[in-house]
């Protein structure tokens, strides 16, 4: 424990009847103002590490597309076997349930590329 002075007691004592509030008050908006400032400094350093992640994302993907590579997730069904599919949905010789489980993709795989198609024609 610190022992304090005499010197100092007797300054605390002649200071506790003034009011420190308004200096406090003064204190705490300050400090508000900093965070306030840090937090925009922040926001704007995070908005600026987002486009370069979007840019190089870009490059990467042209870069692919240069080297002949396509994103995305590969087809289950390839459009020429899709296509007998559909000539066996149009003839009416399988069920569509017959036809996707067959094929191994869902019902609705199968609706939306025969509306894809037809869409085209």
């Amino acid at each position: 424990m610190k022992i304090l002075h005499t010197a100092d007691w007797h300054l605390g004592k002649r200071l506790e009847k003034f009011s420190r509030f308004e200096e406090q008050r003064e204190v705490m908006d300050e400090i508000c103002t900093i965070a306030d400032q840090e937090n925009r400094i922040v926001a704007s350093i995070a908005e600026f590490e987002r486009d370069l992640i979007k840019e190089r994302t870009k490059a990467g993907m042209e870069a692919a597309r240069a080297r002949g590579r396509k994103g995305g997730r590969p087809k289950k069904v390839s459009d020429k076997a899709f296509g007998e599919l559909v000539k066996l949905y149009d003839k009416e010789t399988l069920t569509v349930e017959e036809i996707v489980n067959t094929a191994g993709i869902s019902r609705v795989t199968f609706y939306r590329r025969l509306h894809a198609i037809r869409k085209d024609k």
